[in-house]
């Protein structure tokens, strides 16, 4: 991948807050590196080892960081296994929302589109994004319009550039296409191209550790991510209590190269139940590649999460933050059916 770069900082209720509108106004070898804004419209549902490291240039395709849901009632996703980087994160409750990173390849369509918190701002900061999301939290609308981070939002442009499916209900149906933000953004002036630094190195060397076949990460409420390990593809397939999470329009389930796991101080700040995350102190973590899980240190660098002396493998990356580790369970073999 161009980017895979894990930046510093990463679904949704069945219920709706008070941010978001209800209707429509409202290494190995790399990825390949793959308009105005429209008119009000619907959009159709579709249905050997080494000890060499490896070099990648940056790419000057600069990263567009979107808000998915993980809800229930928004599922099928669509759109994320082009994403270099994806980040999980909670965000109140049970409730994870992802940040997928694209700047290596687009896919034809990014969605459900859902709303920012600060700690969604938080993980995109280090990769200098396009930041997109379909409404705000108090927070997270204080520094959005700050300018803080270059950014695009839903309640701006509903129905437009954040078009409505109209087979979907509201508030899971707002859907993006990048080639439209960043025409879009180029209009209004933002930086649509950004030299970026990769701050993982890659390897070819598969990882050693122990064997980790399933990884269940549990968060409250019977609420649960699962990854299992595919021997013959060498990536892990991304499960949500206990189902293979597909792709809506590809109808793919979603794999994954490498899995970072990491640990970070959370604290409720409000009635609602939304979250401050500390990434700055850095903490215990998770490698699991190529069938086996490694015992890390990550850092925050310049608004980054960087593993201390560990590699990735080239490929897509997926990062669980949690509160503790404690709340990930590592099997052995495949024992969770």
């Amino acid at each position: 991948m161009g980017l895979l770069m894990v930046t510093m900082l990463t679904a949704c209720t069945a219920g709706l807050g008070e941010d978001e509108p209800t209707n429509g106004s409202d290494e190995l070898h790399p990825k390949d590196m793959h308009q105005d804004e429209q008119q009000d419209q619907d959009v159709p549902s579709e249905n050997s080892e080494s000890t060499e490291e490896v070099t990648i240039e940056p790419s000057t395709a600069r990263p567009v960081a979107v808000v998915v849901s993980n809800d229930r009632a928004a599922l099928p996703l669509v759109g994320l296994q082009e994403a270099d980087v994806v980040f999980e994160v909670l965000s109140e409750a049970s409730i994870t929302r992802f940040v997928a990173i694209y700047q290596s390849e687009y896919p034809e369509r990014i969605g459900p589109i859902r709303s920012a918190r600060e700690a969604f701002i938080d993980v995109a900061l280090g990769h200098d994004p396009l930041f997109i999301a379909h409404g705000f939290s108090p927070g997270a609308e204080a520094r959005l319009y700050s300018e803080e981070i270059d950014q695009l939002n839903g309640m701006d442009y509903d129905g437009t550039l954040f078009a409505r499916d109209s087979e979907r209900a509201a508030p899971h149906n707002s859907f993006v296409r990048v080639d439209e933000l960043l025409a879009t953004a180029s209009e209004h002036g933002i930086n649509t191209e950004m030299m970026v630094d990769v701050p993982f190195s890659y390897t070819e060397d598969e990882l050693q550790g122990e064997a980790a076949e399933q990884i269940v990460v549990s968060y409250q409420d019977a609420n649960y991510a699962e990854y299992r390990f595919n021997e013959n593809e060498n990536v892990y397939v991304r499960y949500n209590n206990g189902d293979p999470l597909v792709d809506g329009d590809t109808m793919d389930a979603y794999e994954v190269d490498n899995l970072l796991i990491v640990e970070a101080p959370h604290a409720v700040i409000d009635d609602a139940g939304r979250r401050h995350i500390d990434f700055d102190g850095g903490g215990n973590g998770l490698l699991i590649r190529d069938g086996k899980s490694q015992e890390i240190q990550w850092k925050n660098e310049n608004n980054q999460i960087e593993l201390v002396d560990e590699s990735l493998a080239l490929g897509n990356t997926w990062v669980n933050v949690v509160p503790s580790l404690q709340s990930v369970t590592i099997y052995s073999d495949l024992e969770r059916e």
